[in-house]
Protein backbone atom coordinates (compact mmCIF):
# COMPACT_ATOMS: atom_id res chain seq x y z
CA UNK A 1 0.00 0.00 0.00
CA UNK A 2 2.82 2.39 0.82
CA UNK A 3 4.36 1.72 -2.59
CA UNK A 4 1.08 2.80 -4.19
CA UNK A 5 1.20 6.17 -2.45
CA UNK A 6 4.89 6.63 -3.18
CA UNK A 7 4.49 5.82 -6.87
CA UNK A 8 1.34 7.85 -7.49
CA UNK A 9 1.91 10.85 -5.21
CA UNK A 10 5.68 11.30 -5.44
CA UNK A 11 5.36 14.95 -6.53
CA UNK A 12 2.73 15.84 -3.92
CA UNK A 13 3.56 13.46 -1.09
CA UNK A 14 1.78 15.66 1.44
CA UNK A 15 -1.53 14.68 -0.19
CA UNK A 16 -0.65 11.03 0.34
CA UNK A 17 0.09 11.71 4.00
CA UNK A 18 -3.27 13.43 4.45
CA UNK A 19 -5.11 10.58 2.69
CA UNK A 20 -3.40 7.97 4.86
CA UNK A 21 -4.23 9.98 7.97
CA UNK A 22 -7.91 10.12 6.94
CA UNK A 23 -8.24 6.34 7.28
CA UNK A 24 -9.27 5.78 10.92
CA UNK A 25 -7.30 2.60 11.55
CA UNK A 26 -4.11 3.99 10.01
CA UNK A 27 -4.11 7.61 11.11
CA UNK A 28 -1.56 7.74 13.91
CA UNK A 29 0.07 4.40 13.42
CA UNK A 30 1.06 4.68 9.78
CA UNK A 31 0.75 8.28 8.55
CA UNK A 32 3.40 9.92 10.71
CA UNK A 33 5.99 7.11 10.43
CA UNK A 34 5.38 7.06 6.66
CA UNK A 35 5.94 10.81 6.48
CA UNK A 36 9.13 10.59 8.49
CA UNK A 37 10.57 7.66 6.52
CA UNK A 38 10.19 9.07 3.01
CA UNK A 39 13.96 9.07 2.49
CA UNK A 40 13.82 5.24 2.53
CA UNK A 41 11.61 5.41 -0.57
CA UNK A 42 13.85 7.80 -2.48
CA UNK A 43 11.73 10.88 -1.90
CA UNK A 44 13.01 14.10 -0.39
CA UNK A 45 12.34 14.34 3.34
CA UNK A 46 9.78 16.80 4.59
CA UNK A 47 10.21 18.69 7.88
CA UNK A 48 8.81 17.05 11.00
CA UNK A 49 6.40 19.91 11.67
CA UNK A 50 4.95 19.65 8.15
CA UNK A 51 4.55 15.88 8.58
CA UNK A 52 2.79 16.40 11.90
CA UNK A 53 0.49 19.09 10.49
CA UNK A 54 -0.43 16.90 7.49
CA UNK A 55 -1.33 13.98 9.77
CA UNK A 56 -3.27 16.30 12.08
CA UNK A 57 -5.27 17.82 9.22
CA UNK A 58 -5.91 14.35 7.79
CA UNK A 59 -7.24 13.18 11.16
CA UNK A 60 -9.55 16.17 11.50
CA UNK A 61 -11.09 16.10 8.00
CA UNK A 62 -13.38 13.06 8.62
CA UNK A 63 -14.84 14.77 11.71
CA UNK A 64 -16.16 17.76 9.83
CA UNK A 65 -18.96 15.94 7.94
CA UNK A 66 -20.08 14.34 11.20
CA UNK A 67 -20.31 17.72 12.91
CA UNK A 68 -22.21 19.23 9.99
CA UNK A 69 -24.58 16.25 9.91
CA UNK A 70 -25.29 16.50 13.64
CA UNK A 71 -26.01 20.20 13.37
CA UNK A 72 -28.35 19.61 10.42
CA UNK A 73 -30.22 16.88 12.28
CA UNK A 74 -30.61 19.12 15.32
CA UNK A 75 -31.83 22.01 13.20
CA UNK A 76 -34.29 19.97 11.13
CA UNK A 77 -35.69 17.99 14.02
CA UNK A 78 -36.44 21.16 15.99
CA UNK A 79 -34.31 19.79 18.77
CA UNK A 80 -36.49 16.74 19.43
CA UNK A 81 -33.81 14.15 18.72
CA UNK A 82 -31.18 16.24 20.44
CA UNK A 83 -33.33 16.72 23.54
CA UNK A 84 -34.17 13.02 23.59
CA UNK A 85 -30.50 12.08 23.35
CA UNK A 86 -29.50 14.52 26.11
CA UNK A 87 -32.29 13.37 28.41
CA UNK A 88 -31.29 9.74 27.82
CA UNK A 89 -27.68 10.60 28.61
CA UNK A 90 -28.70 12.43 31.79
CA UNK A 91 -30.88 9.48 32.83
CA UNK A 92 -28.06 6.99 32.30
CA UNK A 93 -25.57 9.09 34.25
CA UNK A 94 -28.01 9.65 37.12
CA UNK A 95 -28.70 5.91 37.32
CA UNK A 96 -24.97 5.23 37.39
CA UNK A 97 -24.51 7.76 40.18
CA UNK A 98 -27.33 6.18 42.20
CA UNK A 99 -25.78 2.73 41.78
CA UNK A 100 -22.38 4.01 42.90
CA UNK A 101 -23.89 5.68 45.95
CA UNK A 102 -25.74 2.48 46.90
CA UNK A 103 -22.51 0.47 46.69
CA UNK A 104 -20.69 2.93 48.94
CA UNK A 105 -23.45 2.92 51.56
CA UNK A 106 -23.15 -0.79 52.23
Amino acid sequence: MIDYFVNNFSDYIWIAIILIAMIPSLEGRIALPFALSLSNFGIEEIPVIVAFLCTFVGSIIPCLPVIVLCRAVKKRSSGFLYDKMISRLNFNTSETEKNKQKKHLY
